[in-house]
């Protein structure tokens, strides 16, 4: 079938609420970008073009063809992978992980990343804890998959019944989480009359587009980063049968409603199968959207959610059925990008999960602002306000990866030996206080060395640190004397360049600041460790 494939850089954040949103005042965005606003930003930029125009008018065939009387459909915006720039695709609901065994890490300062089985193929009964790998999206080659979860912006505003007044019994918060800026989706439209719509709308390289809500308050602005037409697109190739099973892959949300009117989750009706499943790995959801035109929201429907995975006999549904399904989705709505579907995705039992690819050239020019490939320095300068708010960002974002690095150097972590007394602790704990507050880190080694009576003991104490079969110890003197000041390169200190924030970066009195908090941190919380399970062994021996 014909496609144009839509390549979009978030320049803002972009809020495209769903219905359920966890409080009365936060608004939750989807994941990505809906088929419905992908639709509403060209409807908005065709009525630019052809203001005398009213959609709403039956009358008006030709441009009612483009937007809703089936001539394109318009599917989800996925994210793309990075570096290679392919569309991501929904994690089915049929994958499992085993969930992570504590203080068991693959490498130095990395977490362990678990296979990934798919239970639609195999079923495991081996694994003691398996857990949903979903919500989140995945790329697929042979028997390994990255997995990925877009990256989310969340902020608090305020808001008053009087605007610009703001008072107690007027005024209140309310809070977006949002899909983050800089980041690349790819928004297929599909359809016989897409040709004709992109020279409609004259889509090209560097136009700008506005996506869902708040738009006023500076959301919701994407750039188009290229424009390709296909001739003969697949969503998705089916693969063979196997084992004389058939399985289908929601890679939407699909919408059924009953004879009756009553929303339905009987996917069996549409394809035809008699209700027979070998396996079913699904869920349901709740979906909605908003009418911009008549600025009210659209009636709220249950819907199987994408990723949700039904295994049939080989022979359960027609073939010539089955291929139409697949080119033209199932259920309603289908304009929107629901009811998309594939046939047998994915056949291996597991797969091998690694780590999200580095950045590749291509995501690189955008992130740092390349003007030839639409990067979002080259389409809009930042003023200086936006580059402190980039910066805030990449703040934000390096310190929650350090959480993460501590946690991990925590882990791996044990003092062994020579038990010491909880004032000798406390003393040391003093240190990494002294340090922390006076930004620096050799006070630890220096107060370690003038420690002259407790010295012995210091030595006799064992720092042990256990990464997979590897051990390394060493005395807890050596340890605070020689191996701290090191700790943030060895231990803590990510890869900074995956940090960046519109091409900002922390900077560098900021980065000296994270340094000595967390090398202090580190050091004490594996005092504090050491303490509790001093204090717990004296509570045991006390009982017996």
């Amino acid at each position: 079938m014909k496609a144009l494939l839509l390549t979009l850089d978030l320049l803002q954040p972009v809020l495209v609420a769903r219905p359920r949103s966890g409080e009365e005042n936060s608004s939750l965005s989807y994941l990505y970008l809906t088929g419905s606003a992908v639709r509403g930003a060209l409807v908005n930029l065709y009525l630019q073009k052809h203001p005398d125009v009213d959609l709403s008018n039956l009358a008006e065939k030709e441009a009612r063809r483009f937007f809703f009387e089936g001539g394109c459909c318009f599917l989800n915006g996925y994210p793309a992978r990075s570096g290679t720039g392919e569309r991501l695709l929904p994690a089915p609901l049929s994958w499992r992980t085993q969930k992570p065994i504590p203080n068991e890490i693959k490498k130095m300062g990395e977490k362990e990343l678990p296979d990934v089985y798919d239970f639609a193929v195999q079923f495991r009964d081996d694994l003691e804890s398996p857990k949903s790998v979903a919500p989140c999206f995945a790329w697929v080659r042979e028997n390994q998959v990255e997995l990925l979860k877009p990256a989310v912006f969340s902020q608090v505003h305020n808001a008053s019944l009087e605007r610009g007044v703001k008072r107690a019994e007027d005024s209140f918060v309310f809070r977006y989480e949002t899909l983050a800026p800089v980041q690349r989706l790819i928004a297929p439209v599909v359809g016989e009359a897409v040709d004709l719509l992109k020279d409609q709308l004259g889509l090209a390289a560097g136009q700008i587009l506005m996506l869902g809500g708040s738009r006023s308050a500076n959301y919701g602005r994407v750039v188009i980063h290229s424009v390709e037409f296909k001739e003969d697109w697949l969503e998705v190739p089916s693969g063979p049968n196997s084992e004389g099973l058939l399985k289908l892959t929601l890679l939407s949300d699909a919408i059924f409603t009953a004879p009756n009117g009553q929303p339905s989750m009987d996917l069996f009706t549409v394809v035809k199968a008699a209700g027979i499943t070998e396996k079913t790995y699904s869920a349901a959801t709740l979906v909605g959207g908003f009418n911009r035109k008549w600025g009210i929201p659209l009636p709220q429907a249950f819907a199987l959610q994408s990723g949700s995975v039904f295994v049939f006999p080989s022979q359960a549904i027609d073939p010539a059925l089955l291929e139409r399904l697949v080119q033209d989705g199932i259920g309603e709505r289908r304009v929107e990008g629901f009811g998309r579907i594939a046939v047998n995705l994915y056949d291996q039992p597991w797969y091998a999960q690694i780590k999200p690819g580095t950045i590749g050239a291509e995501e690189q020019d955008f992130a740092q602002g390349d003007a030839g490939n639409g990067g979002l320095r080259g389409m809009v300068e930042l003023t200086q306000p936006s580059r402190q708010v980039a910066v805030r960002m990449a703040y934000r974002r390096l310190r929650a990866a350090l959480e993460e690095k501590l946690e991990e150097a925590l882990a791996v972590r044990q003092i062994e030996g020579d038990v010491m007394s909880l004032s000798q602790i406390s003393r040391l704990r003093q240190l990494a206080l002294m340090a922390l507050n006076q930004k620096k880190i050799e006070v630890i080694a220096q107060g370690t060395l003038e420690i002259k009576t407790q010295k012995g003991q210091l030595e006799r104490a064992k720092v042990i640190r256990r990464v997979g079969v590897e051990t390394h110890e060493t005395s807890l003197h050596d340890w605070l004397t020689q191996e701290v000041p090191s700790l943030w390169e060895t231990d803590l200190l990510p890869k900074l360049n995956e940090y960046k924030t519109a091409g900002e970066t922390v900077p560098t009195e900021e980065l000296a600041n994270l340094k000595i908090e967390f090398t202090t941190r580190l050091v004490d919380g594996l005092l504090r460790k050491t303490a509790k399970r001093i204090q717990t062994l004296a509570k045991e021996g006390e009982r017996e």
